[in-house]
């Protein structure tokens, strides 16, 4: 088995062939630890899909991660107008926890627990040239030298050969994001409180300007917008992120005496907002690859993992079955979007509405004053489970009406 790519999606694949009786040989760009450039959010569903991975990896988290990860119990959302809501995260009863985690960090605990699997082989600096797929397996050209498999997985992010190669995906700039990152020191105002900000602007819309809290008293500070906005616009993210901090009275304030203490640095966001062919005759793509980052939260750790776990499934039924086509493999790209798509769409609908300023307004004036509307907004916003109703204009007009009293 080939695997293109050890980030958290590519280590998860690996890992959770340990049972196959497979050998599999991860080929990595680059040399761990490494950064990525991100706003190192990790939602509850990270430490789930953590736990039905492997649970030792949900303990050793827990246990052995505690200086690296700062819990979040809620998100706190800023309007424009200078309404604030504060939302918990919340699963039924019971709080589900996130995490700010600097990625070098967490993507290195999975390359760590994926490498230390008798059957995984990691190959470091080895780049990904072509990919070609034939009758008998597949065959990959490298850096260092060329192998061959029965199966190979694309998981080495939004610009993965293997599915520019086989897919022949481009860049959609209505379903992918531009955002700029940095850490500071000294935010002024910066909440000891276990939550995370997000300011909705109206020069930023459809886009946000975060503030997260990573370990070590950092601020990681960012700034997102959808890419055909950006090229409409023609702005410079990395200006637009200075300028508002320096135009929003609020900002100004709070980051009077902060030092940043690092470069701003960009990434690009592949957003799971349509579906793509995430599959082929011997290929699959996982993870950023696959294009399954949230568009309204900008999150793709937790379902980067849960490719990988789908994909080795997909793999272990192939070589039962010896049955290696294009049918066979679309069977995953069918099962993954049966557990993702309804959140996705969610996620888009609120993205679509958020590109109004007196949406975002509304929404969170509402949420400021009413406890009720607050309870719905946390349950549509955080709870996986319940896209459905937020997709029900009726849920949301009877909720409406009840805040206006």
């Amino acid at each position: 088995m080939i695997i293109a790519g050890a980030g958290p999606g590519g280590c998860a694949c690996a890992i959770s062939l340990a049972d196959a009786g497979l050998s599999v040989l991860i080929l990595e760009k680059d040399t761990f630890p490494r950064d990525k450039i991100c706003g190192d959010a990790l939602s509850p569903d990270v430490l789930n899909q953590l736990a039905m991975l492997n649970g030792d990896m949900k303990d050793e988290f827990l246990d052995k991660f505690p200086h690296q990860k700062v819990d979040v119990v809620g998100v706190r959302i800023v309007a424009a107008n200078g309404k604030m809501a504060e939302l918990s995260i919340e699963h039924g009863e019971s709080k589900l926890n996130g995490w700010v985690a600097k990625r070098i960090d967490f993507d290195r605990f999975m390359f760590t627990s994926a490498r230390k699997q008798s059957h995984v082989t990691i190959l470091e600096e080895c780049k990904v040239a072509d990919v070609q797929v034939s009758d008998t397996g597949v065959a990959v050209s490298t850096s260092k030298g060329d192998f061959t498999s029965q199966i190979a997985i694309g998981a080495a992010g939004a610009h993965s050969i293997i599915s520019k190669k086989l897919t022949g995906h481009k860049m959609d700039r209505d379903h992918y994001c531009r955002a700029v990152r940095a850490y500071f020191t000294n935010v002024g105002g910066f909440h000891d409180d276990g939550m995370i900000e997000l300011h909705f602007y109206n020069s930023l819309l459809p886009g946000s300007f975060w503030i997260f809290p990573p370990p070590d008293n950092q601020a990681n500070v960012g700034l997102g917008m959808l890419s055909s906005y950006i090229s409409k616009k023609n702005i410079n993210l990395r200006q637009e992120m200075q300028d508002v901090i320096e135009r929003e009275p609020a900002l100004k304030e709070r980051f009077k005496d902060a030092v940043m203490i690092d470069k701003v640095q960009g990434f690009g966001l592949p957003l799971g907002s349509k579906k793509r062919k995430l599959s082929g005759e011997r290929f699959m793509l996982i993870g950023d690859a696959a294009s399954l980052i949230d568009p309204i939260t900008g999150e793709g750790i937790g379902n980067a993992i849960r490719s990988g776990r789908y994909a080795a499934d997909q793999i272990k039924a192939c070589f039962k079955q010896s049955d290696f086509s294009a049918r066979q493999m679309k069977n995953y790209d069918e099962y993954l979007y049966s557990k993702v798509w309804g959140e996705m769409r969610f996620s888009r609908f609120l993205q679509t509405g958020f590109r109004y300023p007196f949406v975002i307004n509304t929404l969170v004036s509402l949420a400021d004053r009413s406890m009720r509307f607050r309870q719905f907004l946390n349950l549509v916003i955080t709870d996986a489970g319940f896209w459905g109703d937020g997709l029900n204009p009726k849920r949301w007009l009877k909720h409406w009406k009840e805040a206006e009293k």
